[in-house]
């Protein structure tokens, strides 16, 4: 009888992993999901006259964008598309807003 609870115990254990860690990969994907869209709302706020690329003058709207845009413009055709500004997210090493630093809010509660 001991055994058979043991057992018992031991499957509800690893079932109650797995679905745990199936809602962290869920909440994952949201999480990519949310900064994809974000991502191509500054795009679209940037892109003034819609044409779907951030030309130079778009461009310095954005000082860290308008700094990096040489590097970014990979075609060297004068443009940023959706593609290579995302890039420069991806410079960011994925830090995050802050470039790695902390939020004033987190500080203020650390």
């Amino acid at each position: 009888m001991k055994y058979r609870s043991l057992g018992l115990i031991a499957i509800a254990l690893v079932a109650a992993a797995a679905h745990a860690q199936e809602d962290a990969h869920k909440r994952t994907a949201r999480r990519g999901a949310s900064a994809h869209a974000r991502a191509q709302q500054h795009f679209d706020r940037l892109d003034a006259n819609g044409d779907g690329r951030i030309d130079r003058s778009e461009a310095r709207k954005s000082k860290r964008l308008s700094t990096q845009f040489d590097a970014l413009d990979a075609d060297k055709n004068g443009t940023l598309s959706p593609q290579e500004a995302t890039a420069l997210q991806g410079r960011q090493g994925g830090k995050g807003r802050h470039g790695g630093r902390k939020s004033r809010k987190s500080l203020k509660t650390s």
